[in-house]
């Protein structure tokens, strides 16, 4: 029987094949429907593909011959009960964000959504609003479910035409709309200095044009303040206010009185007395509390959310270990850097180099030890090669061991 596969291998075993194929990122992407910079986040292991681009990703895993290849659960949202795999449609979406099919869903944030649709009203036809705040404090699915699937709906841009875009959805000219909302734009800014240069060229044509909505995660701030196409937004940037209690238990409650659930009500005082530091919440906790609420619904009988269902899953602290173990897990360690030795022979102290004087190669690294103590050891000179001036021959730099 040939080897099946997991998640864990997905990036891995789909680049080899594409490899193998002789397809280039154009011809994958083109197969699979989808932009360049899509295809090349699932190939580098940097994006799963999100449900709604899960048929356009299988296009791609059968042109490659991998259709029956990857394990029979594959698709399956990871760290759920079993349960969750059979139950059709749930309140929570557990790590994932809002988008506007579920808008039904999202609950908490119509205060901030308003202030941000009676920003952009302020701001039409054209300017740039920064979206700023934590990982894991709303963001997405504040503009997906929140300003996208409601205010141009029913809400205050009612009649306004919006599109919405990934940052990897930049490299082609969007439908002509009045209010074009970038998701994840601090990915923008990770990019080589080419790529980043014409993205953020191309924000600023449309942004004389329309209302570009951006939404950038706070630590990246500092480094799309120097890009002088974002100064202006940034003076005045939108900053996504921590959920009050009121907030939180509307969050808890919204979602599960939408689908007919019932949360008990020691259930919604525990959450918020754990989660609610003072008056607001701490940053990110919304992707954590949706993931125990989804097990906890899971793990309930009938319609009705439990204190008791909620300690069977483990809870909010259980959802923390769960990702921490995911991220722990996607990590690679690099390989070590090895120490060079000179050409001429000669080792070194940890603290100095040969001629145990003072030497300007600064970023030269010395072997390990044992240090020898010979008198004959040669005189050091301020050179790019070595320490003492000689050619440096560089041990190994692979494997990690």
């Amino acid at each position: 029987m040939a080897e099946r596969y997991g998640r864990q291998d997905f990036a891995r075993v789909l680049n080899e094949a594409r490899q193998a194929h002789h397809l280039s990122i154009r011809d994958a992407a083109r197969i699979a429907g989808v932009p360049s910079g899509t295809v090349q986040g699932w190939l580098s292991g940097r994006h799963f593909p999100i449900p709604a681009l899960r048929a356009n990703c299988l296009r791609l895993v059968e042109e490659v011959g991998l259709a029956e290849a990857f394990e029979p659960n594959f698709w399956n949202d990871e760290g759920l009960p079993a349960a969750l795999r059979d139950a059709g449609h749930a309140p929570y979406l557990g790590l994932r964000p809002f988008t506007t099919a579920v808008a039904a869903l999202f609950h908490g944030r119509a205060a901030e959504v308003r202030r941000l649709a009676d920003a952009v009203t302020a701001a039409l036809p054209n300017g740039i609003i920064a979206v700023i705040g934590a990982s894991g404090s709303g963001k997405s699915s504040m503009l997906a479910a929140g300003l996208v699937a409601r205010e141009t709906t029913d809400g205050a841009l009612a009649g306004h035409s919006v599109t919405m875009l990934g940052p990897q959805d930049l490299d082609v000219e969007p439908p002509v709309t009045q209010i074009v909302v970038i998701d994840q734009f601090e990915e923008v800014l990770h990019t080589d200095d080419q790529s980043r240069r014409a993205t953020l060229e191309f924000v600023g044509r449309l942004a004389r044009e329309r209302v570009v909505v951006i939404a950038l995660r706070s630590d990246a701030f500092a480094a799309a303040s120097s890009e002088p196409v974002l100064a202006p937004a940034l003076a005045h940037p939108f900053l996504l206010s921590p959920l009050s209690r009121d907030e939180l238990r509307d969050v808890i409650t919204g979602p599960a009185a939408a689908l007919g659930v019932r949360v008990e009500d020691d259930l919604v005082t525990m959450l918020v007395d754990e989660l609610a530091t003072g008056a607001t919440t701490s940053p990110g906790v919304l992707p954590l509390l949706s993931n125990a609420l989804l097990a906890t619904w899971a793990a309930g009988q009938g319609n009705t959310m439990t204190v008791a269902d909620y300690r069977a899953c483990g809870g909010v602290a259980s959802a923390v270990d769960e990702l921490a173990e995911r991220v722990f897990g996607s990590w690679r360690r690099p390989a070590r850097k090895r120490p060079g030795r000179c050409s001429c022979g000669s080792s070194a102290s940890p603290m100095t180099p040969p001629c145990g004087k003072p030497c300007a190669w600064t970023t030269w690294t010395p072997p390990v030890g044992p240090w020898p103590t010979s008198s004959s050891t040669p005189a050091c000179s301020p050179s790019p090669t070595g320490p003492c001036g000689s050619a440096m021959t560089p041990y190994s730099n692979t494997g990690d061991g």
